[in-house]
């Protein structure tokens, strides 16, 4: 829209532009945002961090804009050296109303 339509409110004369939906550049995979690795992995991902998944199938290479790739890998190292996992437990519940 140019200044002088705005000006005068009057409609544009440029053709609308089609919306392009692209994937996300940061994507979180674990039990509450993406299922699975393989959802979040598109050539524009930057950013992946990964949960509860086993990181050694992750299809994440060859990924050319990818930068930073965080995951929980603690049981796998400690698994490389014959150490016992860490014990996860979740504990849920209602906290109550926020003060």
């Amino acid at each position: 829209m140019a200044l002088t339509d705005l000006i005068l409110d009057r409609p544009s004369v440029e053709p609308a532009r089609r919306e392009e939906r692209r994937p996300p550049a940061v994507a979180r995979v674990n039990t509450s945002s993406l299922g699975s690795i393989e959802a979040a992995v598109h050539p524009g991902l930057e950013v992946l961090s990964i949960g509860v998944w086993d990181v050694r199938r992750a299809p994440v290479a060859g990924q050319p804009r990818l930068r930073t790739l965080t995951a929980d890998l603690a049981n796998e190292l400690l698994a490389l050296r014959d150490r016992p996992p860490i014990i996860q437990t979740v504990i849920e519940g209602d906290l109550g109303p926020a003060a």
